[in-house]
């Protein structure tokens, strides 16, 4: 059910748009693929978005939790 949310969220922030279930059509989402990769905005969004995710110690921060559960004294 957090899929027309998340949607809504990627859409609000500029990195991407979102087409819902009622207004699917070939034409439609032809339309949305179009603009979306003609849009220098959302591209530009999309770039920086990747580039603050790649910057986040996602994996390590992971390990961390799971070693730390595992009672292997590494703490998060």
């Amino acid at each position: 059910f957090d899929q027309f949310e998340n949607a809504a969220h990627i859409q609000r922030e500029g990195w991407g748009l979102r087409l819902l279930p009622a207004d699917f059509s070939a034409a439609s989402l032809r339309l949305r693929l179009e603009r979306l990769l003609a849009s220098e905005k959302i591209k530009a969004a999309a770039t920086e978005l990747g580039c603050r995710m790649r910057a986040e110690p996602g994996v390590a921060h992971s390990a961390d939790l799971v070693e730390a559960v595992l009672g292997q004294g590494r703490k998060p």
